[in-house]
């Protein structure tokens, strides 16, 4: 009587630690499967927009992430700048967004060298490039003129590169 006493209290006690494995199982799944479905559906859709969008309304997108093609090329002081592609209007804005590349790790982070060139000392070997940015922009100061500085998630070159042409009053 006592041995089938023992493998009844056994029997039990292994189906209870499979039935609480079994949904203990399922309720973590659910919840990481739960976690996965949250970044999937509320991650932020861009706003597709242009270069010259962002020069003429500029409190429309500060802090909103964007896509949108481009011109990019490099300044004597390292600052990547970015041209409009699609249009010519600069609105009343004086300076052109700017690429920031301090956080960027993805493809293409080292375009920066790519737009220098060898000649540092010279506008010679400059070049520039056609782009398309997922990015976040900010609205920024610099030099009493308003402008944006885009951090830059994802970036793809769309273009050959090629030798820097100047662009306006450049």
């Amino acid at each position: 009587m006592k041995i089938a006493f023992i493998k009844i209290l056994a029997g039990l006690l292994t189906f209870l630690i499979g039935v609480s494995t079994f949904f203990g199982w399922n309720v973590l799944s659910i919840e990481s499967q739960v976690e996965v479905l949250d970044e999937l559906v509320f991650e932020p859709k861009p706003t597709q927009t242009s270069v010259c969008q962002l020069l003429d309304e500029p409190e429309n997108f500060d802090g909103k992430l964007l896509s949108f093609k481009a011109t990019v090329y490099i300044i004597y002081d390292g600052t990547i700048i970015l041209y409009p592609t699609e249009c010519y209007s600069h609105g009343n804005n004086l300076w052109l967004p700017e690429l920031e590349f301090d956080s960027y790790k993805g493809t293409h982070s080292n375009l920066k060298s790519l737009l220098e060139g060898t000649k540092l000392t010279s506008r010679d070997d400059f070049m520039e490039v056609d782009v398309e940015v997922l990015g976040v922009a900010r609205i920024i100061f610099k030099d009493g003129f308003k402008g944006y500085l885009i951090t830059p998630k994802t970036l793809k070159v769309i273009s050959p590169f090629r030798k820097f042409e100047p662009k306006g009053a450049a």
